[in-house]
């Protein structure tokens, strides 16, 4: 990767030199009462041209890349006079002003300006729902992680923005690979800019660059209707940067625990006459997890280019690459309680983790262990102001992933090997597997906002989208997964880890680098899908929104026999098509000018479990998962509309489920009835009597006074489900939610005196307890214990340069993410970071 980091640095240096070229000057300043007190959230604008900004928590602001001569700026506030102050700026110089503003004789009490508050309740949000309307008048409950929070807070992946957000949950990294998201108890989809692109955190793409991030969108419930059929529990949706006709950089530098380091920039340019903007970001990043040979390095650059065609139009081009290589960490060992009774140590029916396996020296895996990702993704935008009520936009994205990876095989690697139905050792071999996947997806969407009809107000959108996605799987096996030769055997109770291929015996080298790719299993699928929703405004406190998505697409099998042979074949399943209606209601009532009671209902299916092998014991296919959602509670603002806290109380039913029939042992059964070319051993589902999830959220964000931002969230979830005693087959549901999680986040900045332009903030999460279900000859479900961990920040800045500094899990807590029971990750331990910013 050695040429990855010269041409990166190359990059950071020409961005960096670029400040220094262009000559222009800026203007700061500092805004305030009639009594000095400073004023948060003014809006300042050079008049006769595009420049503006507000003023920050502070009352402070500052206009950077401003060409040279005279101009006025306008500064306003909301319940003040605007006032006019004439600045002459100068090439390569910063001119400073003090504005006083005087309170207006009359006050405009109904207006509501967004940009004076942080409040999400208050934001327009067009990528979360095309509808548009405010956050507080959408169907679906939303958290947005603006750019400023995810970089204050030094938020670096998935696994720690959801701590921000009710409901998500993290249910395992399987094995440092990427993190496997929940809400409400499915799995959460992943959506880049709105599009359905990568598929969800559990297929590898929750791996996410953050200096690529612009904002990070936390749906929770059935988005089947703003945002296409996509989810059931809910989604994440991840907002990229994009340029937007400024002049301004960041440049970056982290140090922390275990090596970690962390190298950023993100440029913005744009011409003189701003018609054409530019944006260019970038970072590498290397270290290792908190076990030793267990490390990771990646590289990403997201260019950026967008260009106003005219007054009306616009279109924007997005590119991100990123090459992600990380070793796959199994965890644990796992100790079942029949062979710790041979140590005479008692538990209940269950397992630990190896207590006998140092976390941070003991690697399962072998240090030549590999996961390689390539990703390149694509938009394109272009958007048309029709009039001011009326908006057409066509957004088109492309994305490209290829990955290959070596690692310790978990499937049946756990032995018998006294053959007394105790399970003493682990078994190594190595699974080597090469995937990858092309999605497309192009929408269309119109949308209007304030037509008024009589006297019914309308906020309405009216989309249509098309998907395709053709994926793959290479190796062994008519799974494409099964492991290569053994390599060596672990005793559990005594282990003895060897994670240097070279120490090992020439066979056992041989059998570790095996590839064994015999096998090709893949999937092409289509959905598409269009989407009406109107918001009907009969009285000011009374909106009611309608809506319907009409779902249609088809999917095709594939399967490829004798990979690389003469003898290849392609086996090709019948095109299953479908297709189905999914409604959607909602009722909004303004209690008081600051509350507001909701409730929804929303039915949908599941499009990704419609499938030509997804068949009973005798070969019929098994219909979709259908789902029904009902949601009721308050959206309020507090603080003057700075501070939001929303309360959800939810039920999902989940009918016509269907999972993979095994024997108590966990293996696959099979039926003569159920073979088809690509299923050729017969594998077949049974269904599952009806799910019921239902649960509480509450999330609390926002200003609660001038520098100090507090963000909480709580979360009760319970699963249930119907037992079916006439199905042949052993059928456990696994169900990883916590039943209580709880989060609690704050910050301050200091305002004045010798602390000023300093932040503190700390915090705390808990995971409550959670339902893990092991399957085998001794399968069982037992619980895995809630914990809690704490966070502290801290940060200075002075003139362009910020200093940062980050402690997470501050008590060392130790506690474990599982995946069924293979992958047993412990939690990082007490970790640090640094970070340096160059602002410019």
């Amino acid at each position: 990767m050695d040429y990855i980091y010269r041409v990166f640095a190359a990059l950071l240096f020409i961005t960096l030199s670029h400040s220094t070229i262009a000559q222009t000057g800026s203007v700061r300043g500092l805004v305030t009462d009639s009594v000095g007190y400073p004023i948060a959230y003014t809006n300042i604008i050079l008049d006769g041209t595009s420049l503006g900004t507000v003023t920050d928590d502070k009352g402070t602001f500052l206009i950077k890349s401003i060409r040279p001569g005279n101009y006025t700026l306008l500064a306003s506030f909301v319940g003040y006079d605007v006032i006019n102050r004439p600045v002459t700026i100068e090439p390569g110089k910063e001119t400073n002003l003090e504005i006083r503003l005087s309170t207006r004789a009359e006050y405009l009490e109904d207006i509501i300006i967004t940009a004076q508050t942080n409040n999400p309740n208050e934001r327009f949000v067009p990528t979360i729902s095309r509808l548009p309307v405010k956050l507080k008048y959408q169907t679906q409950s939303i958290t947005v992680l603006d750019n400023k929070l995810l970089y204050d807070q030094q938020l670096i992946n998935l696994d720690e923005a959801i701590n921000y957000a009710p409901g998500f949950n993290l249910e395992s990294t399987r094995g440092n690979q990427f993190p496997k998201i929940q809400i409400r108890g499915s799995s959460a989809t992943l959506l880049i800019n709105g599009l359905r692109l990568e598929s969800d955190t559990r297929s590898g793409d929750g791996n996410v660059d953050f200096n690529a991030v612009d904002n990070i969108q936390f749906i929770n419930g059935s988005s089947s209707i703003g945002l296409g059929n996509a989810s059931i529990g809910g989604a994440v949706n991840i907002i990229t940067k994009t340029a937007t006709f400024e002049n301004s950089g960041r440049a970056f530098l982290s140090a922390g625990s275990f090596g970690r380091t962390n190298l950023g920039f993100d440029k913005q340019f744009t011409t003189r006459s701003e018609r054409l903007g530019m944006r260019l970001n970038g970072s590498w990043n290397r270290g290792e997890t908190f076990r030793k040979d267990v490390d990771y390095q990646y590289f990403t650059i997201a260019p950026s280019v967008a260009y106003r065609l005219s007054e009306k139009d616009r279109i924007s081009v997005d590119y991100i690459f990123r090459s992600d290589e990380r070793s796959q960490d199994v965890g644990q060992l796992r100790v079942d309680s029949a062979l710790m009774a041979t140590e005479g140590i008692t538990i209940p029916n269950s397992f630990r983790p190896s207590q006998r396996q140092s976390i941070r020296e003991d690697f399962i895996g072998f240090g030549d262990d590999f996961q390689h990702q390539l990703e390149n993704t694509l938009f394109v935008n272009y958007t048309r102001d029709l009039n001011s009520k009326l908006q057409f936009q066509v957004t088109g994205g492309l994305y490209d992933k290829d990955r290959s990876s070596r690692g310790i095989n978990t499937r049946g690697a756990y032995a018998d090997t006294n053959r007394d139905r105790i399970t003493d050792s682990f078994i190594r071999s190595s699974v080597f597997q090469e995937t990858g996947a092309v999605s497309k997806t192009i929408r269309a969407d119109l949308t209007g906002r304030d037509i008024q009809t009589g006297p019914i107000r309308h906020n309405f959108q009216v989309s249509a989208d098309l998907y395709s996605n053709r994926n793959f799987v290479r190796g062994n096996g008519s799974q494409s997964r099964n492991p290569g030769p053994p390599i060596d055997t672990i005793n559990i109770l005594n282990p003895v880890f060897m994670s240097d291929v070279d120490g090992l015996s020439p066979a056992a080298r041989t059998a570790y680098y095996t590839k064994l790719l015999n096998t090709e299993n893949g999937r092409e699928r289509n959905i598409n899908g269009i989407t009406l929703q109107d918001q009907i405004e009969f009285t000011n406190r009374l909106r009611v929104t309608l809506g319907g998505r009409y779902t249609w697409g088809q999917t095709t099998e594939l399967l490829t026999s004798n990979l690389g042979t003469d003898s290849a074949a392609t086996a090709v399943s019948d095109k299953l098509s479908y297709d189905g209606f999914s409604p959607s209601i909602g009722i909004f009532y303004d209690l008081t000018r600051n509350i507001i009671a909701y409730g929804s209902y929303s039915s949908t299916f599941d499009e990704t479990s419609i499938s030509p092998d997804r068949v009973d014991i005798s070969g019929d296919i098994i219909g979709s998962e259908v789902f029904e959602q009902m949601e009721f509670g308050l959206r309020s603002s507090f603080f003057d509309n700075r501070f939001g806290a929303n309360l959800v109380f939810y039920n999902i039913f989940n009918n016509n489920i269907a999972q993979l029939a095994t024997d108590i042992d966990g293996e696959p059964l099979t039926s003569p009835g159920a073979v088809t070319p690509t299923n050729p051993n017969g594998e077949y589902y049974v269904l599952v009597e009806r799910q019921t999830r239902r649960g509480v959220e509450l999330s609390l964000q926002g200003k609660i006074a001038n520098g100090f931002n507090v963000y909480g969230t709580y979360a009760y979830y319970r699963f249930s489900q119907q037992a079916n005693e006439d199905q042949p087959a052993v059928v456990l549901s696994t169900d990883y939610n916590p039943t209580h999680s709880a989060s609690l986040i704050t910050n301050y900045e200091f305002q004045r005196g010798i602390l000023d332009n300093f932040r503190i903030g700390g915090g705390f999460v808990y995971t409550g307890e959670r339902t893990v279900t092991a399957r085998g000859r001794n399968g069982f479900t037992f619980i895995n214990e809630a914990f809690t961990t704490f966070t502290l920040t801290a940060g200075y800045r002075y003139k362009q340069f910020e200093l940062d500094a980050k402690f997470n899990n501050v008590s060392n807590e130790l506690n474990y993410n599982f995946f069924g029971t293979t992958f047993i990750n412990p939690i990082s331990p007490f970790n640090f970071d640094f970070r340096l910013t160059y602002n410019f």
